[in-house]
């Protein structure tokens, strides 16, 4: 019988989905401080082109 928490079954984001849940995860718990892009790409050492599309998709898609 298979474990369910084998490392086949860990779930895979691709970076754009991983920036956008971790950019929507600070929208959510911000009060009244919002972040810019250039600072949570800061905080989670991605290149800020890379999250500037991310948060213009979300803007625009989202």
């Amino acid at each position: 019988m298979s474990n369910i928490y084998s490392y086949d079954s860990i779930l895979q984001f691709s970076k754009f989905t991983d920036y956008a849940l971790r950019t929507l995860m600070h929208l959510a718990v911000a009060d009244e401080h919002m972040l810019t892009t250039r600072q949570i790409a800061d905080i989670h050492w991605a290149f800020y082109n890379h999250l500037a599309k991310v948060t213009q998709w979300l803007v625009r898609d989202g």
